[in-house]
């Protein structure tokens, strides 16, 4: 991670062979980008990079989530939890225990 001249977060981008969890939400009343469009993206990924892309529509809400807020943070929490790595497991080969 790294910081830019203007104050924002850079990111560095996981290796190529490293999996890295990848989510998308989306209302059900967004006008902007459609679910087709989010299922045709999470496909071309998949087929091109073998990147898998879990998605959950959230009922009601508008590209913005508005009034949704509370709901899209809740499914977002859930799926860090779900994807979060211990980090002895992440150490690879080698590693010990500190128990």
């Amino acid at each position: 991670m790294s910081q830019g001249r203007n104050g924002s977060i850079h990111l560095k981008s996981a290796k190529a062979s490293e999996k890295v969890p990848r989510t998308r939400s989306l209302g059900s009343e967004d006008k902007i980008v459609s679910e087709n469009e989010v299922s045709k993206l999470a496909q071309r990924l998949a087929l091109q990079k073998g990147i898998k892309i879990d998605y959950k529509k959230v009922n009601g809400a508008d590209h913005f989530f508005e009034g949704k807020l509370d709901e899209l943070t809740a499914a977002a929490d859930k799926y860090i939890k779900a994807s979060l790595v211990p980090v002895h497991a992440r150490a690879g080969k080698g590693a010990q225990s500190s128990a």
